[in-house]
């Protein structure tokens, strides 16, 4: 069946699409000191939000470093887990496919209650048809809380190329920055935007009017799940619906008699918001660009005040203390974040070397690590350390909080190698 171009308009734009700020965020990292916005993402699931793979590509094996921040109230979270897809790869023609990432984080309030963007699979747009894109856009300076996301229409192109069903062009103005944003139909996001075209020589577009996208059904390789409800299944839904509302009424009726039964047994198990947020450690460099030798410089900054305990762990288990250095046991605030080159105790700088190793980082509401007397008898180590916070989160969520990372490592170049190099050249 054909459709007008007129029609399309009604179809290019969401009703309402301010509702979707709620669920919109920027991928943020930290760079001498000054945020640094590095793309798009947006809510796609409990916890989970979908970015292009490119934009996290530099910090895959370091995502503590990345900052999901929600322009519409201003908070931020640090990012606990990256995926990028399967398929995601860079082609001799430069051209960057499949450019899509999950990153997870742990939400809160108001963003925890914030509805993720409709996605539904196997739907059918035409060339032409027109596309909305939904987002807070870095260049215009909307980098603060701001209550509404911006729209803006464009046209679907087509397919990159033939038999190319997930890659498609399209003519929506976005700018650097943009990378990851939610591209609409109308009713679902179809498309994540990857980029403009000018800037891929294996391409030679010669305008910057056109630019990629990669189609929504490439998400189901990420276990993207679709949430939207259609026609199709709407007469299976309303037969499940009336057993769902059967049963319901028959589950209520008999829980409402155990509850005036055991009333006095009855434990209250809503689980409150935990005050105590995460910490987020940023390198000097991208993880990768680190050579045997360099200094490790590590910022550390928190959400909310705490108290911030750093070990660095290798293959024995055994945990070398960086924070609190020389002792001292100062609370961190959001304000205040801190910077360490050194292990507790020491001036010497930590250096890179072949070793690999990790970073524990536990925040506590109290100034007391729970190391116990007896510990001066035996050898304490990580994973010891390690279950003891958990214990005190499982009891108290509020209490304590825990985070592993890798740390950079790089193993030494010989000299005689060094000298070959420096003579060819």
């Amino acid at each position: 069946m054909s459709t007008s171009l007129s029609q399309y308009k009604q179809h290019g734009l969401p009703d309402n699409p301010e509702r979707f700020g709620a669920s919109l965020a920027h991928v943020i990292t930290v760079e001498n000191g000054q945020d640094v916005v590095l793309g798009q993402a947006w809510l796609a699931g409990p916890d989970t939000l979908v970015t292009c793979a490119h934009v996290i590509e530099r910090y895959a094996s370091t995502p503590g470093s990345l900052i999901a921040k929600f322009p519409a109230s201003g908070n931020g979270y640090t990012v606990r887990e990256v995926r990028i897809h399967p398929k995601f790869a860079r082609a001799s023609d430069q051209l960057v496919r499949y450019d899509a990432a999950v990153l997870t984080v742990e939400l809160r309030y108001p963003e925890r209650e914030a509805n993720p963007l409709p996605i539904q699979y196997d739907k059918h747009i035409s060339v032409h048809q027109e596309l909305s894109a939904v987002r807070y856009p870095v260049h215009l300076g909307q980098f603060t809380s701001s209550p509404n996301p911006l729209a803006q229409i464009g046209r679907m192109l087509g397919p990159l190329r033939k038999n190319d069903s997930f890659h498609i062009l399209h003519d929506l103005a976005l700018a650097p920055g943009d990378s990851g944003s939610p591209i609409f139909d109308g009713n679902t996001v179809v498309a994540l935007h990857c980029g403009d075209t000018a800037t891929l020589p294996g391409l030679n577009l010669p305008t910057t009017s056109i630019r990629l996208a990669l189609w929504i059904d490439a998400l189901k390789e990420l276990n993207i799940e679709e949430n939207l409800v259609t026609r199709k299944h709407s007469q299976l839904w309303n037969v499940a619906r009336a057993l769902i509302g059967f049963f319901g009424a028959f589950f209520l009726v008999f829980a409402c008699v155990a509850y005036f039964t055991l009333n006095k047994q009855v434990t209250d198990w809503e689980i409150k918001d935990p005050t105590l947020m995460p910490v987020q450690v940023v390198l000097e460099k991208p993880f990768q660009n680190y050579r045997f030798g360099d200094t490790l410089t590590m910022t550390f900054r928190v959400e909310q005040p705490c108290f911030v305990y750093a070990f660095l762990v290798g293959a024995d288990d055994m945990p070398i203390l960086v924070l609190p250095s020389f002792g001292e046991k100062e609370q961190f605030t959001p304000a205040t974040p801190r910077t360490v080159s050194t292990v507790a105790g020491s001036r010497d700088p930590i250096k890179v070397g072949p070793a690999q190793q990790k970073l524990h980082i536990f925040a506590l509401k109290s100034s007391e690590f729970p190391l116990y007397s007896s510990d001066k008898e035996t050898k304490v180590t990580a994973t010891m350390l390690a279950r003891r916070i958990m214990k005190l989160a499982k009891d108290d969520p509020t209490t304590a909080w825990h985070l592993v990372m890798d740390v950079p490592s790089a193993e030494e170049i010989p000299a005689f190698v060094l000298n070959s190099t420096n003579k060819s050249k």
